[in-house]
Parts: C-alpha cells; sequence; structure tokens
C-alpha cells in the first residue's frame, strides 16, 4: 500500500548583503510552492520530489542580487527536496 500524500517540506528562505547582514523584503517566487511568493525571510511548503523554479526579484532597495547561498548565480534556479 502506498500513501496518497507526498512528504512536504518547508524551505526558509532569507536574505543577506555581502557583509552577511539579512535584508528583509526581497521578493521570492516559486510556482507550485504554498505559498506562490513571499518577501524574505520566508517559508514555503515543497512536496518532496517535485521540481520547483525558485526566483528572486533582480533588485531591491539598493540591493541587488548575486547568487544563491549555495553560490549557484542562475535566477531563476531549480530546486527539488527530497
Amino acid at each position: 500500500m502506498t500513501s496518497a500524500f507526498a512528504r512536504r517540506y518547508i524551505l526558509t528562505v532569507r536574505s543577506v548583503n555581502q557583509s552577511g547582514t539579512a535584508i528583509t523584503g526581497f521578493k521570492i517566487s516559486i510556482p507550485g510552492a504554498t505559498p506562490l511568493s513571499g518577501t524574505t525571510p520566508c517559508l514555503f511548503s515543497l512536496q518532496s520530489g517535485k521540481a520547483y523554479s525558485m526566483t528572486a526579484e533582480t533588485s531591491f532597495n539598493g540591493c541587488i542580487f548575486t547568487s544563491w547561498g549555495s553560490g549557484n548565480t542562475l535566477n531563476p534556479r531549480s530546486i527539488t527536496i527530497h
């Protein structure tokens, strides 16, 4: 017997400047997630094994998006939670 419900995980997205100081208010979008978008810091509920495309706004309040915490510079970037 298999469950009809896929496991879900919470993804926390934060934004920081080059010095590591938190920046609040960067818009993040993940179509198919719950919610679909939010402003940092924000939480998303994602289904295990499903691929998502995550996008950060390119600039906010004088700050420019350069990379994700992993060093990945793609925007949008693909993510899958396992």
